[in-house]
């Protein structure tokens, strides 16, 4: 998956990467189904409360924010990319939203079956939560989500992310 630090800004291979293994998809394929995809198909959207680890067999999918009140694409993912940050083990809603652009077919690991995967295959177990971390601190620098700026000590800042935190989880 590549990612872009702007919307018209060059591809970034720093949110996903490296690509699964043949036996790491697998062992996915296990604990999912394989689905087809088409063109246009909304996998997840921004502000979902849930989404499933989807890792892509073949076909492409593009990742979009809301920037300046327009869907802006920030990355793509393609064979061999899995989709998965750690607020789908958190119980945080989904940053993205998720278009397939190229159908193909992908495996779809449902959100209950995740923390499975993670315990008993620990090769693979280890390398999805590492992929986690290192996205969320991507995004934490590419300041992605929601922001509230304000002084930490005023009421009205203090206010809106008491807000924000109970109705983004």
């Amino acid at each position: 998956m590549a990612a872009t630090q702007g919307p018209h800004s060059v591809p970034d291979t720093r949110l996903v990467r490296p690509r699964l293994s043949d036996d790491q998809l697998a062992t996915l394929q296990r604990y999912g189904s394989v689905e087809r995809t088409t063109a246009g198909q909304v996998l997840f959207a921004a502000g979902d409360p849930s989404y499933d680890l989807i890792a892509l067999l073949d076909g492409t999918i593009e990742l979009s924010v809301v920037h300046e009140g327009k869907p802006w694409p920030f990355a793509a993912a393609g064979p061999r990319d899995f989709l998965a940050e750690l607020n789908l083990l958190t119980g945080q809603r989904v940053y993205f939203t998720g278009v397939v652009t190229e159908a193909g077919s992908i495996v779809r690991v449902p959100r209950d079956r995740v923390g499975e995967v993670i315990d008993r295959h620990g090769d693979l177990g280890a390398f999805l939560l590492q992929e986690m971390f290192r996205r969320r601190q991507f995004l934490l620098q590419s300041r992605a989500g929601v922001q509230i700026v304000g002084s930490r000590y005023a009421p009205d800042t203090q206010r809106l992310r008491e807000f924000a935190t109970r109705n983004w989880r």
